[in-house]
């Protein structure tokens, strides 16, 4: 059992945290207290243990903790959120009139948020209302807060071919529930033709390449076609993968801790494989 400092010490980290994890980590920090309380008492060793358990319960969590958008928000939480931001900005227009002082203010503390504010291409007042607009936050909190999980994730130890392969399942949680409401939007609109056909979205969508088997098929018909094409011409089809070397991995195939890992993340290794592309484009491009 733990006592009532270390309860409140344990809630408090992982409170941001989704509910699968933060159960998880209660019962693996529960585990290592009561180790530590099993040692002799009055040597030193007891405390150790306790200060060691605690100081890895705070490594863990450091990550969710820092965050602004909780890992484990709802999408109901992430609504909100996205209203209130857009409400704050729009707040930013009291104190600031002229456009072009009035984006930068907005475009600041987007990035002190960690969201890339709209690009200098885009203008100054559909800039403005971007960050002002709450669908746009939405957006924006959605794909910090997926990123942020799988940073999470991946400190854990969470993602690796002999447990959660490719991406943690609390993103595929996410990303199947993202397909549910989408689906439930489709079904709830209905189009009409000039001729009177009356149909829903949800339906047509499954006629075209909007359907993943529909897109697949046409994705395999144009691999074939070109690799026709190019035995047509004398050329011989190659296939090839790129991959990040050992220092992007996190966890060994085993299972784990990789030595070797620097700490990069997956937008790490993303622009390494762009990088790493672009000179096999410039290769191709001399030949």
């Amino acid at each position: 059992m733990l006592d009532a400092d270390d309860l409140r010490f344990l809630e408090e980290r992982i409170a941001p945290l989704p509910a699968s994890w933060a159960q998880s980590i209660a019962r693996k920090y529960s585990a290592g207290m009561a180790a530590a309380l099993a040692l002799p008492a009055g040597t030193g060793r007891q405390s150790e243990a306790q200060r060691q358990q605690n100081l890895w319960l705070s490594q863990i969590t450091a990550r969710a903790a820092q965050a602004w958008i909780p890992p484990g928000a709802t999408d109901a939480d992430i609504r909100e959120l996205a209203s209130e931001k857009a409400r704050e900005f729009w707040r930013l227009a009291e104190v600031a009139h002229d456009p072009a002082t009035l984006r930068a203010r907005m475009t600041a503390r987007c990035e002190r948020l960690g969201i890339a504010p709209p690009g200098e291409t885009i203008a100054d007042m559909p800039a403005i209302r971007r960050m002002t607009d709450e669908g746009w936050w939405r957006r924006k909190i959605r794909r910090t807060q997926g990123v942020l999980i799988e940073e999470i994730a991946i400190a854990l130890g969470y993602v690796h071919r002999r447990r959660q392969t490719y991406c943690s399942d609390e993103t595929v949680r996410r990303r199947r529930a993202q397909v549910r409401r989408n689906a439930l939007m489709l079904e709830a609109i209905e189009l009409e033709n000039q001729h009177g056909y009356i149909a829903t979205v949800a339906e047509l969508a499954a006629r075209s390449v909007s359907n993943p088997r529909i897109k697949h098929a046409e994705f395999m018909t144009r691999t074939s076609g070109f690799e026709s094409l190019g035995l047509s011409m004398g050329y011989l089809a190659f296939f090839g993968t790129l991959t990040c070397p050992s220092r992007f991995h996190a966890v060994l195939e085993s299972g784990r801790r990789n030595p070797k890992h620097d700490g990069s993340t997956p937008r790490d290794a993303q622009r390494h494989l762009v990088t790493s592309w672009a000179k096999c484009r410039a290769a191709l491009h001399r030949r």
